[in-house]
């Protein structure tokens, strides 16, 4: 048997020698040799799938027109003179094209070709590559090419042409078995394909289809495309449709060379033979889905011609769905605020992953908006983290949990985190308008909803800025204002952090009243000593009308400004206007005068006795 052929270029319009050697496995030398100076069978057009004839004797060529992409068989169907051999070369004008070096001839084996290490090059399958004139020339060969032997009759040439089959792409849940013209496992001209057949089933057998060495793979039924020689070819089957596990791959037989790919890598190749079962490639397997290519080639070149490749399926671990983090588990979102960032804290693991061809983990991300009972796919996003853009309306809980899926669509999800939807607080201040007197405190009362106390507030009278701390709604606010102000709430902040600094309910305005000018108090004191006709004259002007004038401080008010019928004392002066402010004199109490009381003596002398009248 030949193996481990060397590889020659073609360059088919150039000068090449008439000869070149191949070694079988004991080096003996099979040359082809060269062309023959002699048109003897004239120019012929090979009729399509159709074997035929013209005799053609030693030293003479053939003419053959040939056009490019076609498939071109040539054998004898006669034996030499006893002691001789038929020799076959095939050349252009002049030029040998060289057997054996993958993109020109490969030999059969119907008048011996290459099994018989001593036999010469007598039959060939040839794929054109140009369109023109191919010569097939022939010789007699008895330990040395020769051109007329005296006594040698004519060979009987067969000659057809076959279109290649198209390549029928990898079988879905089935094998697509197509052969080539040539003995290269690197199949370097795909298009020189001789046909193709199916194989049902997952693994795969030559032998049931076409027997192995003997038997041509077109004689499988079901066969589409060229007839295949008996030998020198190259068999490639293609999968694909596997149920999604994983595999252990064995060769159980091959003959000859074999090599096997997933997914156009090479995962194991061997020279002839393997005879015993063996794991090739990873021994823990492959994983294989419905998409995955597996692809057998092997070449037949005199020996048993068959393969059989087994795949095996093996269970793979469990997947884990990982750990999700980044935000608080029962976290306060607070309106028209995205959730924020979910961080891969533990990444999705297991299934087919750790496994050849076993592929990553694929995440994708899931909202609950019924407390767990359905969760709903988040369209476009597949990254183990996710910056969250969701907003969770005021008074809803989500849940939301990262899934991971691998190869095979084994799945696992990871924690679930809770976020509950917290409303922007709002507030207003009320009463809306009130009034009061000039230095005194107006209360303003805190209306504070929606949102969950105690709040943190500021406001503003449009030229100060306050804050307050830990308030609650129907709280109250004391203010002092110098002139008539209105005051606006410019933040709210909730015990959850939920902030608003605009769009309030409204506003309080306190307006503080005029002021009461008391500009003089006159009083007169009393004429006479107990009497009572003292009196004060109150001047007072501003405030809201009515003005109420007091002078027992407050107790009593009267709308005359003069109060008369005073007896000497002291009086407290206030006024009051129509709102009931009050002010008081600066200057109390006033005091009203009244003479001394006017004191009379009386002075007695008793009589004397001289002195009486």
């Amino acid at each position: 048997m030949i193996k481990n052929l060397p590889f020659f270029s073609r360059h088919v319009f150039a000068t090449l020698a008439l000869t070149f050697a191949l070694f079988s496995a004991n080096n003996t030398v099979v040359a082809q040799c060269g062309p023959s100076p002699f048109n003897e069978g004239g120019t012929v057009n090979p009729a399509v799938n159709t074997w035929n004839t013209v005799n053609v004797g030693s030293g003479t060529y053939l003419n053959v027109n040939v056009n490019s992409g076609n498939i071109y068989s040539f054998r004898y169907g006669s034996s030499a003179l006893l002691g001789y051999e038929w020799d076959m070369t095939l050349s252009t004008t002049s030029a040998s094209i060289l057997y054996n070096n993958s993109l020109t001839p490969t030999k059969n084996p119907y008048t011996g070709g290459l099994c018989n290490v001593n036999a010469r090059p007598s039959s060939t399958d040839w794929y054109a590559d140009f369109s023109g004139v191919l010569r097939v020339n022939t010789k007699s060969w008895n330990g040395a090419c020769n051109n007329y032997v005296p006594g040698q009759g004519s060979a009987s040439l067969q000659y057809k042409a076959c279109p290649p089959a198209a390549d029928p792409g990898p079988g879905i849940n089935q094998w697509n078995v197509d052969v080539f013209a040539t003995t290269d496992l690197s199949i370097p001209n795909p298009a020189a394909r001789f046909g193709y057949y199916t194989q049902a089933g997952l693994n795969f057998n030559t032998a049931p289809s076409w027997g192995g060495s003997g038997n041509s793979p077109s004689q499988t039924a079901g066969w589409v495309g060229c007839e295949v020689p008996l030998d020198m070819f190259v068999v490639r089957g293609r999968r694909q449709g596997f149920n999604c596990d994983r595999y252990v791959v064995n060769v159980v037989n091959a003959n000859d060379a074999i090599e096997i790919f997933i997914n156009g890598t090479s995962i194991y190749s061997a020279p002839c033979c393997i005879n015993s079962n063996i794991v090739v490639g990873d021994p823990n397997g492959y994983v294989l889905n419905a998409n995955d290519v597996v692809e057998v080639r092997f070449n037949a070149v005199c020996a048993g011609d068959v393969a059989e490749v087994t795949l095996t399926a093996q269970s793979v671990v469990p997947i884990n769905g990982g750990v999700i983090g980044g935000v608080a588990n029962n976290a306060d979102i607070c309106e028209n605020t995205p959730i924020g960032f979910f961080t891969n804290v533990t990444p999705g693991s297991g299934g087919s992953t750790g496994f050849n061809n076993g592929g990553v983990i694929s995440y994708s991300w899931e909202i609950s908006t019924d407390n767990g009972v359905t969760f709903v796919p988040v369209l476009g996003v597949t990254t183990p983290d996710w910056n969250s853009p969701t907003l969770v309306p005021p008074g809803a809980t989500y849940i939301i949990r990262r899934r991971s899926t691998d190869k095979c669509g084994n799945t696992d999800v990871s924690n679930a985190i809770v976020v509950n939807g917290r409303p922007t607080p709002n507030g207003s201040l009320s009463p809306v308008t009130q009034n009061i007197c000039p230095g005194t405190i107006g209360t303003i009362t805190l209306n504070l909803s929606p949102g969950t106390g105690p709040f943190n507030i500021q406001y503003t009278d449009g030229v100060s800025n306050f804050s307050r701390t830990g308030k609650n709604n129907g709280d109250t606010l004391q203010v002092a204002p110098l002139v008539t102000s209105n005051y606006l709430l410019t933040s709210i902040q909730d015990i959850y952090g939920c902030v608003r600094t605009s769009g309030f309910n409204g506003g309080a305005q306190v307006i503080v009243n005029p002021s009461i000018s008391l500009s003089s108090v006159n009083s007169t004191s009393v004429l006479c000593n107990g009497g009572n006709t003292g009196s004060i004259t109150i001047t007072a002007s501003g405030g809201t009308s009515p003005l109420e004038y007091s002078i027992d401080g407050g107790s009593n008010y009267s709308p005359s400004n003069v109060f008369t019928g005073l007896t000497s004392g002291f009086y407290n002066v206030t006024v009051r206007d129509g709102f009931g402010c009050i002010t008081t004199w600066s200057s109390n109490p006033v005091f009203i005068s009244e003479p001394t009381d006017v004191i009379h003596t009386t002075t007695t002398t008793d009589a004397s006795c001289a002195n009486v009248f």
